[in-house]
């Protein structure tokens, strides 16, 4: 908990950071938007990452799952195409927010090599990272998680 708490922290994109049970909870700044970050588990990797937060409500839903297997590469016929190798080969994107889609670009670049399952829809985002992190990556991919709600919260709010 104690690494978990110390990667938000460290983060320039939370404030009011503190330990919640067996989470992290934190604000955006200067906003009342909040997000948890937790983990199933931290021995020398970290399973299970995974940051939910509020962003603004607002028009369009995105979900961008791994680029792996078989079952990927079918699903990728049909997929969305942002023509930028990183991002589209990195996940299989579905949904209708195709303006909310390249406003989050530049984070999900940061976050392609990792490629979490990315679901943003209504008032919530999640970001759920499903491979083991390395103790040594953990404050990158927080602070990439926590960019990418920046951003769409940013976008929300007519501000990206």
């Amino acid at each position: 908990m104690q690494l978990l708490l110390a990667a938000v922290q460290a983060s320039t994109l939370a404030a009011d950071v503190q330990a919640s049970g067996d989470a992290v909870a934190c604000t955006l700044p200067f906003s009342e938007l909040t997000a948890t970050v937790h983990a199933q588990g931290i021995d020398e990797v970290v399973r299970g990452l995974t940051v939910e937060a509020r962003v603004p409500a607002g028009e369009g839903r995105l979900e961008l799952t791994p680029e792996r297997g078989l079952g990927a590469a079918v699903a990728a016929l049909r997929e969305i195409e942002v023509d930028d190798a990183t991002v589209d080969n990195a996940w299989v994107i579905r949904g209708d927010g195709p303006a909310l889609l390249l406003a989050l670009l530049p984070a999900l670049r940061a976050l392609a090599l990792a490629a979490p399952v990315i679901h943003v829809e209504g008032e919530q985002l999640k970001v759920a990272f499903d491979r083991p992190v390395a103790l040594i990556e953990l404050g990158g991919r927080v602070h990439d998680a926590l960019a990418l709600w920046e951003r769409a919260a940013s976008f929300r709010l007519g501000a990206a």
